[in-house]
Formats: structure tokens, sequence, C-alpha cells
């Protein structure tokens, strides 16, 4: 299977929640909403970027940057893909993008 990592704002607040709400079943009470991936993105320097497998949304990382310091927000990966290594693809492709974008820190 071939992988894509894609950048999205705000028109993704959707499919964030609908990723979200999948991924963190056994806590349902710290599911996010539509609603709050907007207000999220409402935020200057917040990104999310989406891991996929042959076009299908698998995961994402919430980030929000702020001059040389990132922060994850949220993270997370579908369980059907859980434990196959594309947290650890997606984790490192975002570190490597601050990277190139000066960020020295990430925090979590």
């Amino acid at each position: 299977m071939n992988y894509e990592i894609k950048e999205f704002g705000v028109e993704s607040a959707a499919l964030l929640a609908e990723l979200h709400s999948r991924s963190f079943t056994d806590v349902p009470e710290k599911v996010w909403n539509e609603n709050d991936f907007s207000k999220l993105f409402s935020i200057a320097g917040t990104k999310s970027y989406v891991i996929c497998l042959d076009d299908e949304p698998i995961g994402f990382i919430l980030i929000r940057k702020l001059i040389d310091e990132a922060e994850i927000i949220t993270f997370c990966i579908l369980p059907k893909w859980c434990r196959k290594g594309y947290a650890t693809v997606l984790l490192e492709w975002v570190i490597k993008k601050l990277q190139l974008r000066s960020v020295k820190r990430l925090f979590l």
C-alpha cells in the first residue's frame, strides 16, 4: 500500500472529527467534534497533516507552530492501522517538516 501525507486546514474539520471519533472509541467523552476542530484552526499556526493509504485517510496529527516552537494538539491513527508503523512515519515526517521551518522544540 502506498501512503501519502497531505496538509489540511479548517476545511477538514469534519474529516478530522470523524477520524478522531473512530480512533478514540474507548473514551467517547474525550472525542472532539467538527466545531471543536474548527475552533482550533482559528488559532494562528494550527495545521493538520493527514496520512492516507491509497487515498483513504487513516490518521492525522494536529499541530500549532509559534515562532521556533510547536505543539502536538492531538494525534491519532485508526485502530485497524495501529502497530503497523504509520504513526511513526507520520510523526517523523512532521518532525522533519518542522525542522525545515526552524522549529527547535516540539511539545506534546
